[in-house]
């Protein structure tokens, strides 16, 4: 027997505090493999999938109504723990699974790429920005914008899969961040939420977000020239994005199989479309 679901909850939200190329194309998920174990299904993970893993289960709910939350991030980690454990039914992350966590029987289905934005607040006068500069800016050396206001920096906590894919396609990124980590240099976030909102609230800043976040007083930069959209990212000019996956063991309850199932369908596909979030079912 799981543990209750007031326990789980409460532990989720404590831990969200502390924590934070494609795979094959997904296939139709296999609904009847388990009984439903508790009255209220767990979607937990990674922020990057929060936003629109709500609006996903709103419109599945008008046809098949279950009992799910969805807490705040406790990122990929998290999701992919807390799978593990049994405490979470579904798992939402932003990065593939690690050998080391496939070998505890995880099993994952990539669903969407969700384009990740360079954004600033509403006050910086910059409309691109290369990588070049990304690099100076983190690293401590390109401290003021084009009007000379200084910039101010926001960084996400290491382990982050943003971190991840800016480490992976931005030459010398890697060595920066970890610099200004060891250094303390800039502000650090251990959620995309509360990263977000500080960008929306200062005018000079500067930080990386999910290109489905819409929230007043952020302003989308140029990246080498190359506007993030899904058509940049389709057609690869545009390389920063993240994969959005779902975890689960087997058995899954059955609900949530279905859930997955409408993440697949046309409807599913037409909101993630919505959301500036590109399907990988087709």
């Amino acid at each position: 027997m799981k543990k209750l679901f007031s326990g789980v909850f409460l532990l989720l939200m404590a831990l969200s505090g502390i924590i934070g190329g494609c795979s094959s194309q997904p296939q139709h998920f296999d609904v009847t493999t388990s009984e439903q174990k508790r009255d209220k299904l767990i979607i937990a993970g990674s922020g990057s999938n929060i936003a629109v893993t709500k609006k996903l289960l709103a419109a599945f709910n008008e046809e098949q109504k279950i009992n799910a939350v969805i807490p705040a991030s406790i990122g990929s980690g998290g999701g992919i723990s807390g799978v593990a454990n049994g405490n979470i039914d579904l798992g939402i992350t932003s990065r593939p699974l690690a050998d080391s966590e496939k070998t505890n029987g995880l099993k994952e289905i990539p669903y969407a790429r969700s384009g990740l934005i360079v954004a600033v607040g509403s006050a910086v006068p910059d409309n691109n920005i290369s990588y070049e500069d990304l690099v100076r800016i983190y690293q401590g050396d390109k401290t003021t914008w084009s009007n000379g206001v200084p910039i101010i920096v926001f960084v996400m906590y290491e382990k982050d899969s943003t971190n991840e894919v800016l480490m992976r396609e931005i030459p010398g990124f890697k060595e920066a961040l970890l610099d200004s980590l060891r250094n303390n240099r800039w502000q650090v976030f251990y959620n995309q939420q509360s990263q977000e909102q500080a960008l929306a609230k200062t005018p000079n800043s500067i930080g990386f977000i999910n290109m489905s976040a819409t929230l007043e007083g952020i302003k989308v930069l140029k990246v080498n020239g190359i506007m993030p959209s899904r058509e940049n990212i389709e057609n690869n000019s545009y390389k920063l994005y993240k994969t959005l996956n779902y975890v689960y063991q087997e058995p899954i309850d059955p609900k949530m199989g279905a859930f997955i199932n409408f993440t697949l369908s046309q409807r599913g596909r037409d909101i993630l479309l919505s959301n500036e979030c590109i399907p990988l079912s087709k």
